[in-house]
């Protein structure tokens, strides 16, 4: 909602509604009422303003078989957050699901006209180089060089 202030100019006495760039004029050259002939002014401001409420969802499921110790058997998150690339909302579906087979990986941003920014839906041992992951990579990388 795009916030708006209309301001409204009528005659204090008889109630004639005049252009609002009357509202400007300085007291010694007020133009005259066209009805009653005075320069008495009422003004009605108007100012409005909206808020936008949104909401997300995070869950984690443990399954009946034991995945390990700080796995879930699905991790999931759905809803607004603040984008890390726009000065926006954006909205994010977060799914990683170790009970199919394969154990699926899936990811998908919109923004706030419903425009896919990014999609990611795979198997979750192809997400490799991501999150904590990435630093861990990064790690074994630079061991790697070392040792060479």
């Amino acid at each position: 909602m795009e916030d708006t202030v209309t301001v409204k100019v009528s005659c204090a006495s008889c109630g004639q509604e005049l252009p609002s760039t009357w509202a400007s004029e300085p007291d010694g050259k007020k133009s005259l009422c066209p009805v009653c002939g005075t320069t008495a002014r009422a003004f009605a401001v108007e100012a409005k303003t909206g808020i936008r409420v949104r909401d997300n969802v995070t869950a984690r499921l443990r399954g009946a078989k034991k995945i390990g110790k700080k796995k879930f058997a699905k991790e999931m998150a759905v809803g607004w957050v603040p984008s890390k690339h726009q000065d926006s909302m954006v909205y994010k579906e977060w799914v990683i699901d170790r009970t199919s087979e394969p154990k699926w990986y899936l990811e998908k941003i919109t923004d706030e006209n419903g425009s896919v920014i990014h999609e990611v839906s795979h198997p979750l041992k192809d997400h490799k180089g991501h999150g904590s992951d990435k630093f861990r990579n990064e790690a074994k990388g630079d061991d790697a060089e070392g040792s060479k």
